[in-house]
């Protein structure tokens, strides 16, 4: 079964901006984080090369997260929102079921860490709120834009 969308621009959009921030939150402020005070100008692309199967892993649970929080929430309708104050209203609505569907998936990391080694800073409180306030602000900017300047949403 399809998923539930219009227009699979929207959807591409969504998930390459998501897994987009969840890779730069992972190499501009956790890799940088975890190498502050080396004397190796390049420390924190190394740290990022040597954590990469749990920065994937990180942007996967991410992307899912959101994709199901779309399909449960109607985040990409079949016909296009007629006011911005729509695109926000249902944009911030799916972000609210994505917040819960992602701090579970979040929570079950401890379970999960026999597939893959999850023990790094990408699964962090700190690391966890910053990234679903940037993506937040990020996606609602994404679909605010899309709405306005061009799709078929």
């Amino acid at each position: 079964m399809p998923l539930p969308c219009r227009d699979d621009s929207l959807l591409l959009g969504d998930v390459v901006l998501l897994a987009n921030n969840a890779v730069s939150l992972d190499l501009w402020v956790i890799a940088r984080k975890a190498t502050r005070g080396s004397a190796n100008p390049l420390a924190s692309f190394d740290y990022f090369l040597a954590h990469l199967p749990a920065e994937v892993n990180h942007a996967s649970m991410l992307v899912l997260a959101w994709l199901l929080a779309g399909i449960v929430g109607g985040g990409f309708p079949r016909s296009q929102p007629a006011t911005e104050n729509g695109v926000i209203g249902l944009t911030t609505k799916v972000w609210a079921i994505h917040l819960a569907t992602y701090g579970m998936l979040w929570a079950s990391v401890p379970l999960l860490s026999y597939v893959v080694d999850f023990n790094t800073q990408q699964f962090t409180g700190p690391a966890f709120v910053l990234e679903v306030g940037f993506n937040l602000v990020f996606v609602l900017a994404w679909r605010l834009g899309y709405f306005r300047y061009g799709g078929a949403w």
